[in-house]
C-alpha cells in the first residue's frame, strides 16, 4: 500500500490528511521524479503518440502512479488532442479503496472526464488474471463476448510497476523502522509462494511483471527497484527478453550537465541511487527519443 506525497506545488497528488490515515512510512519523492521523468520525455515527443494511450499500473497501492502521470500528462497543451486511460491494479482492498478515494478528490479539483482512470482488486499471479482485466474495468456490452468465451488479453501500451521489491533478509537488516512498523509486508516482501528458483527472493515480481507486458503488448515498461545491484539484476531480465532499449534511473533522472554512465552495459542517467529500470521496444522508441 505504499503511497507518496510531492512537494506542496502543483504535484500534490496524494492528499496529506490520507497520507496520515494510512500510516505510511515514506513518502516516495523517488517514484515521483521516474513517473515525471517519463511523461516529460514523452511530451517532448508528442507528435509521434498514438490517438489513445493506455496505461496499466500493477501494485498500484493507493493510485499514486496514475494519477500522478495523468497530472503530468495534462500540464500541456502538446498532448490535449490525446485520450489517456489507466487501469491500477491491487491485490488489497484496502489500497483499492484508497485509490478510489483519491481519484475522486482529483477529480472534484479538476476536468478528467475526457479520460478514464479505474482501480481494481485482483491478484496478478492468479492464472485468471489477464482474463479479470477483459471485463474489470468496462461495463459489459452487445458487443462483449459472453463470459464463457475466451479473449484475447486487453493490450496497454505503458505497463508501471512499484512492486514489493525487498528480500526478508533486507527487510529484517536494512529497511528503516519506520517503514516495517507502518507499512503492511505485503507492500514490501514478495510472497514465497511466488519465489522463483535462481531468482532472488527480492526479484520475484519483475519475471512476472516482464510476462504480462509481453500478453498485453507493452511497448514501454518502467519499474520501480530498491537499489543498482537490484536494477542491474532486472535490466538483465529485461534484456533476456528482446526489448530494445533497457535503461536504469537513479533517483534522479534528469539532472542537468550530468553525463549518462554505462555500467554492465545498461546505461545510467541521473543522479543519486538505482530507482527504476526503463525498457522500450521499437514501436515504443519514438514516444520517448531515442
Amino acid at each position: 500500500m505504499r503511497a507518496f506525497c510531492t512537494d506542496t506545488k502543483v504535484r500534490v497528488i496524494l492528499i496529506h490528511d490520507i497520507c496520515l490515515k494510512t500510516n505510511v512510512g515514506e513518502h516516495r519523492w523517488e517514484t515521483a521524479q521516474s513517473v515525471t521523468h517519463l511523461v516529460r520525455r514523452m511530451m517532448k515527443n508528442s507528435s509521434h503518440l498514438p490517438s489513445n494511450l493506455r496505461l496499466l499500473d500493477l501494485c498500484s497501492g493507493t493510485g499514486c502512479i496514475p494519477l500522478l502521470f495523468h497530472h503530468e500528462f495534462r500540464a500541456s497543451e502538446v498532448t490535449s488532442s490525446i485520450q489517456l486511460d489507466s487501469l491500477g491494479v491491487d491485490i488489497s482492498s484496502q489500497a483499492v479503496d484508497l485509490a478510489k478515494r483519491n481519484l475522486k478528490q482529483i477529480q472534484s479539483q479538476s476536468d478528467t472526464s475526457r479520460d478514464t482512470t479505474t482501480f481494481v482488486q485482483a491478484d496478478i499471479f492468479s492464472p485468471s488474471f489477464l482474463d479479470d482485466l477483459n471485463t474489470s474495468s468496462a461495463p459489459r456490452t452487445a458487443l462483449t463476448p459472453a463470459p464463457h468465451v475466451r479473449e484475447k488479453p486487453r493490450s496497454f501500451d505503458i505497463l508501471v510497476s512499484n512492486p514489493p521489491y525487498i528480500s526478508p533478509t533486507a527487510f529484517r537488516t536494512t529497511t528503516s523502522f519506520s517503514v516495517r512498523k507502518y507499512e503492511p509486508s505485503l507492500a514490501l516482501v514478495p510472497d514465497d509462494r511466488h519465489s522463483v528458483p535462481g531468482v532472488d527472493r527480492g526479484d520475484t515480481f519483475y519475471p512476472h511483471l516482464l510476462r504480462i507486458a509481453d500478453q498485453v503488448g507493452a511497448k514501454i515498461v518502467l519499474f520501480e527497484v530498491a537499489d543498482m545491484e537490484e536494477a542491474l539484476r532486472v535490466a538483465r531480465m529485461v534484456e533476456e527478453r528482446d526489448w530494445g532499449m533497457v535503461e536504469i534511473w537513479r533517483d534522479e533522472p534528469a539532472v542537468e550537465g550530468k553525463m549518462d554512465e554505462i555500467l554492465d552495459g545498461v546505461r545510467v542517467r541521473g543522479a543519486g541511487k538505482g530507482r527504476s529500470v526503463f525498457a522500450c521496444r521499437a514501436e515504443g522508441r519514438d514516444w520517448v527519443g531515442h
